[in-house]
């Protein structure tokens, strides 16, 4: 009878609203009493017909918890957007200009992801118009560009399915970091084909691949040695990221070998392209008759690097690397200043 009583008291307050969707689940109504000694310990908050405002009454504080990650932007964007459009509707309905701000891990998950899309994609720009542009003007062939580019498409889709089996999903910092390594495979395809275009007419492929395999394999080796490194590091996605770069490398070079022979036409360089040969081949061979002037190229960086070890400054934190937008910021501070004047971070 007491709980009925109590039900039916409450019901009659203008915080009826919030006991009726909690009354169910707690039937003694200790979640009001709890709310009510929280703002009562805390200056920062005023506690007004069962919600949370600031001192000056112009703001009502609500506190969310989803059950989705916060760094999960497929669950966390569209509810900022819905709160927000909600938000919209009501202040329309009033007829006031209701002003949303929210604080929290998602909205610094989202701004960084936001940021890194926009770089990404105007680096992945850039990068891919520079190549392309500097491989025609070379090799004059869209022929040539697409087999230059299969090793690297094939590497990534070879990556991808070997991680995808092994760990039945793929982080996405190792996705676009690894994509971005694995680039350095068209280098295998490129160096083959401009050999090929500079050899006399008729030569077979074969003799061609005979004569760089080994520097093909050097350089591959080499990569995917320094690559694998990755896969020991202690930050969450290296692992993945590594593996990606390794096996994806390690599959265009090998592609390069045994796919690209058979597909590259035997056409001619430019003009163009054979007058840089030269002249660059007559440069490289004049390193013959100064090999002891050449030996202070490797003291002169040991030396460098000597100098600047004491000056090296390591960060271990990845959170360095990510660029807050002052906006996010700001708006975060504003709203936990008024929920507590206590620092929120600690």
């Amino acid at each position: 009878a007491s709980i009925l009583l109590a039900t039916t008291i409450w019901v009659r307050r203008p915080s009826s609203s919030l006991v009726a969707r909690i009354a169910g689940n707690d039937p003694l109504l200790i979640f009001p009493d709890l709310l009510t000694r929280l703002s009562s310990m805390n200056r920062g908050l005023t506690l007004r017909d069962g919600v949370f405002t600031s001192p000056s009454g112009r703001h009502a504080l609500l506190l969310l918890a989803t059950r989705a990650s916060p760094f999960d932007s497929s669950h966390q964007r569209p509810l900022l957007d819905s709160i927000q459009a909600d938000v919209d509707a009501l202040s329309a309905q009033l007829g006031a200009p209701l002003v949303l701000e929210s604080a929290g891990v998602n909205r610094f998950a989202l701004s960084i992801e936001e940021s890194i899309r926009g770089e990404v994609r105007w680096l992945f720009a850039a990068s891919l118009l520079g190549t392309v542009l500097l491989f025609l003007a070379f090799f004059r062939s869209i022929r040539a560009l697409l087999v230059a580019m299969l090793p690297h498409a094939m590497g990534v889709l070879i990556a991808a399915t070997v991680g995808l089996l092994l760990f039945g999903e793929l982080n996405g910092l190792a996705v676009a970091f690894g994509v971005s390594l694995i680039g350095v495979s068209i280098d295998y395809s490129i160096h083959l084909q401009n050999h090929f275009s500079l050899a006399p007419r008729g030569t077979p492929p074969d003799v061609i691949l005979r004569r760089l395999r080994p520097s093909l394999l050097l350089g591959g080796a080499t990569t995917v040695v320094s690559l694998a490194g990755l896969a020991f590091g202690n930050f969450p996605g290296f692992y993945q990221m590594g593996l990606l770069a390794t096996v994806g490398v390690a599959a265009a070079l090998l592609v390069t070998l045994w796919v690209v022979p058979d597909l590259m036409v035997d056409r001619p360089a430019p003009e163009m392209s054979r007058r840089i040969a030269l002249r660059l081949s007559r440069w490289v061979a004049s390193f013959e008759r100064h090999r002891r002037p050449m030996l202070a190229l490797p003291a002169i960086c040991l030396l460098l690097g000597l100098w600047g070890a004491p000056r090296i400054h390591w960060v271990d934190d990845l959170t360095e690397l990510q660029h807050l937008d002052p906006a996010v910021v700001a708006e975060n501070d504003r709203v936990r200043a008024r929920l507590t004047p206590a620092d929120a971070a600690r």
